[in-house]
């Protein structure tokens, strides 16, 4: 008596073992062949490809619903050696295909093959563990899908498996017969794209779609989303070492959340959309040419921020080469209008807005360099007679009254080169207070003054002011509050206002919170 031994196809159940329908020994110089006309494909049918190479020269074309193709890794290798795509999946445009599962396959095409994995009108996709090397075009192009994964895609030149790379890595898009509909819900979880020639991951025609974590560096471009693309998502995506951009963001309500652009360029970040929301994370440069684009936490890492698109909004972008502009504490009470010295709407040699120069030969001058907060500071210059900076908080009709019986204290930054000129004071009428003069030492010191308000007040009139010496003196961030201690200066929390110039050329309507740049502040013009 003698036994057969059942092959493990012959078990009923279990999946195709596609070597049954092979000749060769799956080595590199006798590779498995004639596998791919030999067997029958199926739809709801699994096959299994083991450890070898899997040799063929025509494009292997199962579109079967419910078709199962699951190898054992980047040791189970897809090798073709004719011209087109090395897998396709594409029933035309009248019958779609649903359930593809393929997993764990190394796909090596040659200068012939232009596509790796080519899935047209397909619903119900499942891509796990494929890497894709040695094709001219695309290393994955999905064509008009709805709900597919892609997890752990591969198309990479560093781990030693490529001779050559293709010229986008991964592409979802609706074109041809296709080009008035969408891919949607398309799920890429931790893909690695790696020296591609072009762009690493495009979404064109695509929606509601997410990229998860993974890599896209060293290419031309990270990832694009071409003017098309609406209402998806990159989230925790790391893109560095691409030789033109890190991002692309064109189309409409895109989504950039806590991703890292590490590539020293000019414009890793380009942006111009419409609705974009860049979410934490942080670039080495963004310029934004969008509309409505809204920048949330983010950080700059050493180059510029330009803005030329509009209604822009910009809640704290942070500039790494100093300490990030977080308000530790606000100064909510502070009674003054632009203590700031941010507001120059007369001019910049006319006195701040709100603020009101007075002295014979007295001069005030916006400056943008010596400034202890914000983007400018007040530059008072004495001529021949003293002068005083001040602005009326009170008058007898006007709040007076509620005021009196209250303690005061108002507090500056103040910068003097010379002694016993620069210096802090409250006049009730009835009574006044001054601060300290300041020391003349040519650094930014705080001086402040508090005085309580009498019932026999008129007035409560503060001044800054400078005496006895003809010489200039820089004023910023002054506040003055209830209470005898001086709060630190802050920009109380408001809404978006109008943006301040000097971040290139602020397009229309464009609202900035807070950002530092450069090591500049920049905020809203009225903060107080």
């Amino acid at each position: 008596m003698s036994l057969t031994k059942a092959s493990y196809s012959m078990i009923k159940g279990s999946p195709i073992n596609v070597v049954d329908f092979a000749t060769g020994t799956g080595t590199i110089d006798d590779p498995y062949i004639g596998w791919d006309t030999a067997i029958v494909w199926s739809a709801y049918t699994s096959y299994y490809f083991p450890v070898g190479v899997f040799e063929y020269s025509n494009e292997l074309s199962v579109a079967y619903a419910g078709i199962v193709l699951r190898g054992s890794g980047t040791g189970t290798v897809l090798k073709f050696t004719g011209s087109g795509v090395c897998v396709r999946f594409d029933r035309g445009a009248t019958t779609s295909v649903e359930d593809i599962v393929m997993e764990n396959f190394l796909i090596r095409g040659n200068t012939n093959a232009t596509h790796g994995i080519y899935l047209s009108n397909c619903q119900h996709i499942t891509f796990r563990n494929i890497t894709v090397v040695d094709v001219t075009v695309f290393g994955f192009d999905i064509n008009f899908s709805v709900l597919g994964l892609i997890e752990n895609y591969s198309c990479t030149i560093n781990n030693g498996l490529a001779t050559f790379m293709p010229s986008i890595g991964l592409r979802i898009d609706a074109a041809g017969t296709y080009a008035s509909t969408y891919s949607t819900e398309q799920l890429v979880i931790n893909p690695i794209i790696e020296g591609v020639g072009g762009v690493g991951i495009q979404f064109a025609r695509c929606i509601f779609s997410k990229i998860l974590n993974g890599t896209s560096e060293a290419n031309a471009v990270g990832i694009q989303f071409t003017a098309d693309a609406g209402i998806n998502v990159v989230d925790g995506t790391d893109c560095e070492a691409n030789s033109v951009n890190d991002f692309v963001i064109g189309g409409t309500n895109n989504i950039l959340r806590n991703v890292i652009s590490g590539s020293i360029l000019s414009t890793p970040v380009y942006i111009s959309g419409t609705r974009t929301i860049v979410d934490g994370g942080h670039a080495y440069a963004v310029e934004n040419v969008g509309t409505g684009t809204d920048f949330i936490n983010f950080e700059l890492t050493g180059g510029a921020f330009t803005d030329t698109g509009a209604n822009t909004q910009i809640r704290n972008l942070y500039d790494n080469a100093i300490d990030a502009y977080v308000p530790k504490k606000s100064n909510d009470s502070n009674l003054f209008y632009n203590g700031s010295m941010e507001s120059w709407s007369a001019g910049t040699s006319v006195a701040p807005d709100g603020w009101t120069l007075s002295g014979a030969g007295a001069a005030v001058a916006r400056d943008a360099v010596t400034v202890k907060h914000g983007t400018y500071s007040a530059k008072l210059t004495r001529s021949g007679t003293d002068l005083v900076l001040t602005q009326s908080l009170f008058t007898s009709d006007i709040g007076l009254p509620y005021l009196k019986g209250r303690q005061l204290v108002f507090g500056a930054w103040v910068l003097a080169s010379v002694a016993n000129t620069a210096r802090l004071s409250i006049s009730t009428v009835a009574n006044a207070s001054q601060s300290i003069y300041h020391p003349g030492n040519s650094t930014w010191q705080f001086l402040s003054t508090t005085i309580n308000i009498p019932t026999a007040a008129t007035a409560c009139i503060p001044y800054i002011e400078v005496n006895n010496n003809n010489t200039g003196v820089y004023v910023d961030a002054v506040a003055i509050n209830y209470g005898g201690v001086a709060l630190p200066y802050d920009t109380r929390p408001v809404e978006p206002g109008n943006a301040v110039g000097g971040v290139g050329s602020a397009g229309v309507g464009n609202k900035y919170v807070s950002m530092i740049v450069n090591g500049i502040t920049y905020k809203v013009l009225h903060d107080n």
